[in-house]
């Protein structure tokens, strides 16, 4: 758990990660920022190793985390979220493919929020293992088929030879989301897979009105247009992926979801004036972004070197608890 300023949300966290039918499970809290003595005391009530990462950043909290962890998996959740008590055992179980680098499972209102109250009872997706033979694997990858940060894990030995998380992307950097599905799309690219089990849950606030739906729209649309200009800029080979990407989301559109994964007609689409702004603001984030400390095709390279020995273990895959 990342966490930031927020030591209540983050008990409630902790105290329902009690609930995990996992034996074993150890549990790492990384506070983003200068030190708290708040925050360390809730993590150390909870029986939580405790870890300052003092840079700004969830990608860089979260990458300190990872390294700082001495199992073979390294969950991931956000501070205010509430995991269901099976979420961890299920995401576990994708990896028995040797192949399956990272899981997610779905992100869900909690059942006493005035969304879920009021709408019919969410559709859950589908289960998938994702590789590059799957249809529309560059979709699912990068804006959001697999899963979300909140509700993920990944193979702690990925760490020693890949760079991580983009700092340059998520929560308290300039782009502020997105650093989930890069890590997605880099290593399907190099040839792993990541699995998605619809039945891991993770119960997590969502948009309550049409007002807070707009501004998530808003942020989010402005985000993924900065998204896909860095995908057109620092990943050239993928472009026509890109293109066919944008091609099915302007002329082929699917009914509109929620955040629940519902049908919408609860919450109203953007304007036209919304669209036009939002691809102006999201360019010229894009803009502004620095330069990848490390290039895309070093991170290849080393993603594919490591799926070699990976690939090997078959049936003899250590899951340690």
């Amino acid at each position: 758990m990342c966490t930031r300023n927020r030591p209540r949300e983050l008990a409630g966290c902790l105290q329902s990660l009690s609930g995990q039918h996992y034996p074993g499970l150890q549990l790492l809290v990384v506070e983003n920022g200068p030190p708290d003595g708040e925050t360390r005391a809730v993590a150390e009530h909870h029986g939580a190793r405790y870890l300052s990462s003092p840079r700004y950043g969830l990608s860089r909290a979260r990458n300190d985390g990872a390294r700082a962890c001495n199992t073979d998996l390294v969950a991931f959740t956000d501070d205010d979220a509430r995991p269901d008590p099976g979420w961890l055992q299920l995401l576990v179980r994708e990896f028995s493919d040797a192949r399956v680098m990272a899981a997610t499972g779905e992100v869900q209102a909690p059942p006493e929020s005035a969304t879920a109250a009021s709408s019919p009872p969410p559709m859950r997706g589908t289960h998938r293992v994702v590789d590059r033979e799957t249809a529309h694997w560059f979709s699912l990858a990068n804006f959001g088929g697999i899963g979300d940060g909140g509700n993920m894990c990944f193979r702690r030995s990925l760490f020693d030879s890949w760079s991580g998380f983009d700092e340059r992307l998520g929560r308290g950097a300039p782009l502020s989301s997105a650093e989930e599905h890069l890590a997605f799309f880099q290593l399907i690219r190099a040839g792993h897979r990541c699995a998605h089990t619809p039945e891991a849950i993770v119960r997590h606030r969502q948009p309550q009105n049409a007002e807070e739906w707009r501004r998530f729209q808003l942020a989010n649309t402005t985000n993924a247009v900065a998204y896909a200009a860095l995908l057109w800029s620092e990943y050239p080979q993928t472009r026509r992926l890109l293109l066919q990407h944008l091609w099915r989301r302007l002329w082929k559109r699917s009914p509109r979801r929620n955040a629940q994964g519902q049908r919408s007609g609860v919450f109203p689409p953007l304007s036209t004036w919304h669209k036009l702004r939002v691809v102006g603001g999201g360019l010229l984030l894009f803009a502004r972004l620095p330069k990848a400390p490390v290039s895309a095709s070093e991170t290849h390279q080393r993603l594919s070197a490591a799926a070699i020995p990976l690939a090997q273990e078959k049936d003899s895959q250590k899951i340690s608890r």
